[in-house]
């Protein structure tokens, strides 16, 4: 999944089933940043809470087909 901050930085992540390993952009599908990116469909605007506690929103580039990612039936 590809996501772009307000700064336009452009980040990609992998929702994972498993705990986080580096990468930090390997996300586990359990925490909050996964939650908040699971089910979200391109063009969404999505509000992400960090695990030091601070908020980022962030806007849904691209979801790659087949990644638990993809968009909500």
């Amino acid at each position: 999944m590809r996501v772009s901050e307000r700064t336009g930085r452009v980040v990609e992540y992998e929702l994972i089933a498993g705990p986080a390993t580096v990468p930090r952009e390997r996300v586990p599908i359990g925490s909050s940043v996964g939650q908040a990116l699971l089910g979200a469909r391109p063009g969404e605007a999505i509000a992400l809470t960090l695990p030091n506690g601070r908020r980022r929103r962030v806007r849904v580039l691209s979801v790659e087909a087949g990644s638990p990612a993809s968009p909500r039936s």
